[in-house]
C-alpha cells in the first residue's frame, strides 16, 4: 500500500535535503478541504459575475473575485472583458465563460468556449480532464439577428454545482458533522438511530 503525509521541515541529508513538495502536493491537500467554485458568501455577492458589455458589441464583463479550482487558487483583482464571436447567420448558439486551470500552462485563466450553432442551439465543450479543468461562470445564448450581449442572455451558473458552485470547506468547524452521500443519507435515515442535524450531505453546499 502506498503512502504519503505531509507537510514536514525538510533535513539536509547526505548533501539534499529528505523533504520536498510540488505544487501539486498543496494542492492535493487544499483539494480535500475546500469545494471547487466562486469564493463568496451568497448569490448577491458580484464575485466572478458575468454581465453584458458595452452596447453594440459581443462583450461581456467578469468583475472581481476569487475562486478556487481543483485545490489551486485564483483572484481577479480588476474588471475583465471578454469578446464572444459573432452570431451565426442562421442557428443559435450557447457559449459559456469558463474558469479554466491549466496544467500545462500552470495558469488559472479566463476563456470563452463557442457553442456549436444548430437549430437547437447546441452546447458547447468544458474540459475537465488531466490537462485542464474548468469551471463554467455563466452561459450565454447567441441568436443569429444579435448584434450585441445584454444581460437578459446571460445565464448565471456561479450557484450551480454542476457547473461552477459557491467555494465552501469540506470540513466543519466544530466537528459534529458526519459527511455522507445522499444515498448514505438515505439509508442511514431508514435504518433509524441518526439525529438529521449531525448528517452533512456531501455536495449540498449551496
Amino acid at each position: 500500500m502506498a503512502t504519503s503525509s505531509g507537510f514536514f521541515n525538510a533535513e539536509m541529508r547526505n548533501g539534499s535535503y529528505d523533504r520536498t513538495y510540488l505544487a501539486e502536493d498543496f494542492a492535493a491537500c487544499m483539494r480535500g478541504l475546500v469545494t471547487n467554485g466562486v469564493i463568496a458568501k451568497n448569490l448577491s455577492s458580484t464575485a466572478l459575475k458575468v454581465t453584458a458589455g458595452e452596447a453594440g458589441t459581443m462583450n461581456v464583463k467578469v468583475a472581481p473575485g476569487r475562486a478556487w479550482i481543483e485545490g489551486y487558487w485564483f483572484e481577479n483583482s480588476s474588471e475583465v472583458t471578454l469578446t464572444l464571436e459573432p452570431p451565426d447567420p442562421v442557428y443559435s448558439r450557447f457559449d459559456g465563460i469558463m474558469l479554466r486551470l491549466d496544467y500545462v500552462t500552470r495558469e488559472i485563466t479566463f476563456r470563452v468556449s463557442t457553442g456549436y450553432p444548430t437549430s437547437t442551439g447546441s452546447a458547447h465543450d468544458i474540459q475537465q480532464d488531466d490537462e485542464a479543468w474548468e469551471i463554467e461562470l455563466a452561459t450565454i445564448t447567441v441568436e443569429p439577428t444579435d448584434q450585441d450581449i445584454t444581460d437578459t442572455t446571460i445565464f448565471d451558473n456561479r450557484a450551480s454545482r454542476l457547473s461552477c458552485g459557491l467555494s465552501k470547506t469540506v470540513v466543519n468547524a466544530n466537528n459534529s458533522l458526519y459527511p455522507c452521500t445522499q444515498e448514505e443519507y438515505d439509508s442511514l435515515q431508514r435504518d433509524g438511530g441518526i439525529d438529521p442535524d449531525v448528517l452533512y450531505v456531501i455536495g449540498n453546499w449551496e
